[in-house]
């Protein structure tokens, strides 16, 4: 069975991927790697957007660990 078989439905991905990029870290996906989707679906939704709204949200646990952060930024600043 080939891909384009297999995915007969919308393929969601997260093209505005520069948002999500780290410096001096190779996190950004290349054009190719998004081509590679394109024969195999009948069609693509960027959902980028919505993603970075969810990420805005934070959890408890998220949250405990940026405070944690913070301060042991402070520390390394004082010192």
């Amino acid at each position: 069975m080939v891909l384009s078989e297999r995915f007969d439905r919308v393929i969601i991905i997260e093209h505005d991927t520069l948002s999500d990029a780290m410096v001096g870290e190779p996190t950004v996906f290349t054009k190719g790697y998004f081509d590679a989707f394109r024969p195999a679906a009948k069609q693509i939704t960027d959902c980028a957007g919505l993603l970075a709204e969810a990420r805005m949200i934070k959890t408890p646990q998220e949250i405990e660990r940026m405070r944690l952060a913070n301060e042991l930024a402070a520390v390394g600043m004082a010192y």
